[in-house]
């Protein structure tokens, strides 16, 4: 009985983690695949990762970005320059 409720559960856990990767594996496409600037930064304001969009608004690889600070984008004393790839070129 008891081999047949872990067996049970391993199978359970198992069909969890398949739905788990396949969704993250969803948010992935969505987030690369997307026309809008995608950025994750952590509660430092380190650069976590980001998308093509944002590789090509702002003119730098992911490499170059993982782990700098958010700051770094902003342009001194232009907040239209440093929203500009956020609102688009149309500001």
């Amino acid at each position: 009985r008891q081999l047949d409720e872990n067996s049970r559960m391993s199978s359970l856990l198992s069909g969890i983690e398949k739905a788990i990767q396949a969704a993250l594996s969803k948010e992935r496409a969505l987030a690369e695949n997307a026309a809008d600037v995608i950025c994750v930064i952590d509660t430092h304001g380190k650069i976590l990762s980001i998308n093509g969009a944002a590789q090509s608004a702002w003119g730098y690889s992911q490499s170059e970005l993982i782990g700098r600070s958010i700051s770094e984008l902003v342009v001194a004393g232009s907040p239209e320059e440093t929203l500009k790839p956020f609102l688009g070129a149309d500001m």
